[in-house]
């Protein structure tokens, strides 16, 4: 009887040419739930959670929205207004007659 040879296959290390994956962070219905959930006890927080709701490309139906809450903090609470009025008019000229800018013009007049 022959002795059999141990035949090794040599290990193939292979890279993948596919970008690392990045942590995204939570979604942007959570982003919202958040800012709700503190719009009323810690403001800058919120506004913090719309931004960054509105930067994870909202949908037309929630980017409204999310802006109308924002810039509305930012006024009421008076942090960056110059910053919050611009969002209430971007409202009002990207979504001219929806809801939301109807609301953020009420906002504006009451917040002059």
């Amino acid at each position: 009887m022959a002795k059999k040879k141990k035949i090794s296959i040599p290990s193939i290390k292979t890279r993948s040419n596919a970008p690392p994956k990045k942590d995204t962070g939570p979604d942007a219905q959570t982003l919202l739930r958040k800012a709700a959930e503190c719009a009323e006890n810690e403001p800058k927080q919120a506004i913090d959670y719309f931004e960054q709701a509105f930067k994870k490309s909202l949908s037309a139906k929630l980017a409204a929205p999310a802006l109308l809450m924002c810039g509305s903090l930012r006024l009421k609470n008076k942090m960056s207004a110059r910053q919050g009025k611009k969002q209430l008019n971007k409202i009002i000229s990207g979504y001219p007659e929806s809801l939301e800018a109807k609301k953020a013009k009420t906002v504006l007049e009451t917040f002059k």
